[in-house]
């Protein structure tokens, strides 16, 4: 198929640059904390938040809403942790939402968790409403740059678990012309 073609497929609007996210999911058990990152969200123009009660609540909503950013707290149980976070990638492992993990401290476990993971974020230490506004608003930025490579991934997670492989070569191909760079888009690729 043709590059005319591939980008039609992918949808110009979807590797829009000017995406940004307007959910999020938050897995964070401290009433205060979560509502800090609440008061945050609201401020920086998120229509949707959702604070599930438990970890199989955060387990549906993460399929429900697969654009949502997840913000989870590192610290509970680590089979409930787990769940949770390949949840958020879906049944096929792609990067197709921010993550953003809040900890006390940092670990080796965190680390590890947050490269296997896709972690977009990792926080440690002071919990203050001027640090979380902070890292939020490096997530948007983010976001920005890559909200249509994201857009993309859900494309290829949706035709992967469709088996269709050729479908998620072709969106993939043209990914990697907007996005030459991208590392997740290299790993992706070796994956199809």
């Amino acid at each position: 198929m043709g590059n005319t073609a591939q980008r039609n497929m992918l949808d110009n609007s979807a590797l829009s640059t000017k995406n940004k996210i307007q959910k999020a999911i938050l897995g964070i058990p401290d009433p205060n904390l979560r509502a800090v990152f609440r008061s945050q969200l609201k401020e920086l123009g998120f229509k949707e938040i959702h604070s599930p009660s438990d970890t199989a609540a955060t387990v549906n909503l993460l399929k429900q809403v697969p654009d949502a950013l997840l913000i989870m707290n590192w610290e509970r149980d680590p089979v409930e942790r787990a769940q949770i976070l390949t949840a958020a990638q879906g049944k096929v492992r792609v990067d197709t939402r921010p993550i953003y993990l809040v900890a006390t401290s940092i670990s080796k476990e965190l680390i590890l968790a947050g490269s296997e993971y896709n972690v977009a974020r990792i926080q440690t230490g002071d919990m203050s409403s001027a640090s979380i506004e902070t890292y939020l608003q490096s997530i948007l930025e983010e976001e920005t740059r890559v909200g249509g490579l994201r857009d993309g991934l859900r494309r290829v997670a949706e035709a992967r678990l469709q088996q269709n492989y050729s479908q998620a070569d072709m969106v993939l191909r043209g990914l990697i012309q907007t996005f030459p760079s991208d590392p997740y888009i290299m790993t992706e690729m070796a994956d199809n």
